[in-house]
């Protein structure tokens, strides 16, 4: 039998957390379908390149090696080239993955597929997108930050039923290579953090797919992230990749919450001052306060990168 699944994980000088993800994907249970990993180096700059090379565990695993950092757009779709199987499986190098993991994204699909054939009407039937099930290893939980990032997005929606197409991520998810081909797998004009998966998810969507929720499809983030860490990435985002988003997508920018803030109006409140009145709060887990705090954070900090962006 070949192979059911192929696992596409771009790399970029994160060794240590590499090796836990692989040797977690050498860890899936007995029955699981037979599956490849190929991962992508990214230029990475530490010893990423001699241990994919002398690599003698039990994995099917290919590796590509971009020789200039290009970003996770061009990094999976170079991945995307080698694929054998027809379904896709997207993870990030900072994750540990459950020993059900590829089996549920395997038999989701199978089971979209028997729904689709006994009701092609049936809410999540067919031609879907799996997304799954983003949790936090123990030595990253006692971040506030990490804690809020957790309750975001699909983690919103716990029946395993159908999600927003804004809720997709490439850190765990998982679609037919015939569906990426069809809407053009990932555009690589998206270079830097962020974006490249949601503008990939709202293509899919276009094309008639729908998204669903799949718990079993279990993975650990295990890269420990500090608040500034965070904030940073979101105004890059916002500096770059969202701007290019919005550009290319303006109608798909209103369907994101996000937007009713960019606005005019909305200055009066995402200013410099609130900001900073704000940021010592995040130090403390309040619950839904600190949600609420995080939220306005995330909010100012990406906005005002967009807004930097657009001079």
């Amino acid at each position: 039998m070949g192979v059911i699944a192929s696992l596409i994980i771009p790399t970029h000088g994160k060794l240590s957390l590499l090796r836990r993800t692989l040797a977690s994907l050498e860890q899936q249970s007995a029955d699981t379908p037979p599956f490849e990993v190929i991962v992508i180096d990214d230029a990475s700059p530490d010893d990423t390149p001699r241990f994919l090379s002398a690599y003698g565990g039990s994995l099917a695993l290919r590796t590509v090696r971009q020789g200039t950092n290009q970003g996770r757009a061009a990094a999976r779709n170079a991945g995307l080239r080698l694929a054998t199987a027809d379904l896709v499986i997207f993870l990030d190098d900072d994750m540990e993955v459950a020993p059900g993991f590829v089996r549920a994204h395997v038999q989701y699909h199978r089971s979209a597929d028997a729904r689709a054939r006994a009701d092609p009407a049936a809410p999540v039937a067919g031609a879907t997108v799996a997304i799954g099930n983003v949790t936090n290893a123990p030595e990253v939980t006692d971040s506030p930050i990490i804690r809020y990032m957790s309750t975001r997005g699909a983690q919103k929606v716990r029946d395993g039923g159908a999600l927003p197409w804004r809720y997709f991520s490439t850190n765990n998810s998982s679609v037919r290579r015939s569906d990426l081909e069809a809407v053009g797998n990932f555009d690589e004009e998206f270079k830097t953090y962020g974006f490249e998966d949601l503008e990939l998810g709202y293509r899919l969507h276009r094309h008639g797919l729908q998204f669903g929720f799949v718990p079993a499809a279990e993975s650990s983030h295990i890269h420990y992230h500090e608040l500034d860490d965070v904030l940073n990435k979101k105004e890059l985002s916002g500096r770059s990749s969202l701007d290019l988003f919005i550009r290319k997508h303006p109608e798909a920018w209103r369907d994101i919450p996000m937007s009713r803030w960019d606005r005019p109006a909305a200055n009066l409140l995402l200013n410099p001052v609130f900001y900073a009145l704000l940021k010592p709060l995040a130090r403390f887990d309040a619950g839904p306060i600190s949600d609420r705090v995080f939220d306005y954070l995330v909010l100012y900090r990406t906005l005002r990168g967009l807004k930097a962006a657009r001079g």
